[in-house]
């Protein structure tokens, strides 16, 4: 995961805040929308672009699952066994 510098996540923090209150996660539609209209206004018409936008979001995706799922699945397994 590219991390940024603190000043960057500072400026970006209140836009994130806002975006979760407009977008909360028992509504993950609005969230589709959201990322949908940004790819159709703001991503550039090429395969460069594509590659970039789709990576950015499978390299979130991948992050998620690094530093949160993985930790909360491995927690369960300990909880309640292995299935294997």
């Amino acid at each position: 995961m590219p991390y940024i510098k603190s000043d960057e996540r500072t400026a970006l923090d209140p836009i994130v805040r806002q975006l979760g209150e407009w977008c909360p996660a028992d509504k993950p539609g609005k969230l589709v929308y959201v990322l949908y209209s940004y790819f159709l206004h703001y991503v550039p018409r090429c395969f460069f672009s594509f590659c970039v936008f789709f990576g950015a979001m499978v390299l979130t995706l991948f992050e998620v699952y690094r530093r949160i799922v993985g930790k909360y699945e491995n927690d369960k397994v300990r909880e309640n066994g292995d299935v294997c």
